[in-house]
């Protein structure tokens, strides 16, 4: 992985609070980090100007093709608890999760008592003071080694297969 990086990605939609959040949560860090913002492909360049005056020298970019990628050459992830977490799972990037969709709480409840990823809660909810706490609680490199491991446990890259023999080869739902 990258050295002192972390990523920031809540997909698709518009998160420009989470985003800002996250931004002063790793303003008020000790150390500083190569930080790198994924906005997506509805990119808005206030919002990207705004991150940039909370923290100057991040990285922010549109829609990618390469999140995996990106996700493999950071230390940490903020992401989503939505698709974005199993991404990091797999690619074993330990990760800091918060709902960007009310739908995505009970799914992160869930993924959590597996994992112990650590999950903060709803953006509208979520503080940059708490935001900035979770990413201490991952300072280490252990911690950090840690919590991608035990997310990584739960991710064998066979969900498709499963569901397709549920579907398919059982004839239950179909």
């Amino acid at each position: 992985n990258a050295k002192d990086s972390i990523l920031i990605a809540f997909g698709g939609g518009s998160y420009d609070a989470a985003y800002l959040k996250s931004a002063r949560a790793i303003f008020d860090q000790e150390k500083s980090f190569k930080t790198t913002f994924v906005l997506g492909y509805d990119y808005n360049q206030d919002l990207a100007d705004e991150i940039l005056r909370e923290l100057p020298g991040a990285i922010i970019i549109g829609g990618v093709n390469n999140m995996a990628e990106l996700m493999a050459q950071s230390d940490l992830a903020i992401v989503s608890a939505g698709y974005l977490k199993l991404e990091a799972a797999v690619t074993r990037t330990p990760a800091i999760l918060i709902a960007t969709q009310w739908h995505q709480i009970p799914l992160a409840m869930e993924y959590i008592k597996h994992t112990n990823v650590p999950f903060l809660g709803y953006k509208s909810f979520v503080t940059s003071d708490l935001i900035s706490q979770g990413i201490l609680n991952l300072k280490s490199k252990r911690s950090r080694e840690r919590a991608a491991d035990q997310a990584s446990d739960i991710t064998d890259g066979l969900g498709f297969e499963r569901v397709y023999n549920l579907i398919f080869k059982t004839g239950k739902y179909v």
